[in-house]
């Protein structure tokens, strides 16, 4: 499964973002911009000490970590409710 933080991605599910959780190797990752369990990386926004958004320039700093990745989604979650199942 891939999941996307970004509107414009066709991975995006605005409500999966807000409820999904995501491991890396184990252990939960915050401010994940997107996630792939199969090719197994997670893009995230780090944050400082005081937890503001790194920047690069302008813009909000990403970081690629590679590792086993799992999306844990909950029960009802829309996506498993169109397939026809959980």
């Amino acid at each position: 499964m891939r999941l996307s933080a970004d509107s414009s991605s066709p991975d995006f599910h605005a409500w999966e973002v807000r409820n999904a959780k995501i491991y890396l190797d184990g252990r939960e990752v915050q401010h994940f911009r997107l996630a792939d369990e199969e090719r197994g990386y997670v893009i995230v926004s780090p944050v400082d000490g005081a937890g503001r958004f790194l920047l690069e320039g302008d813009e909000i700093a990403t970081q690629l970590c590679y590792g086993e990745v799992r999306i844990l989604l909950p029960e009802r979650s829309p996506r498993c409710d169109a397939a026809g199942g959980a």
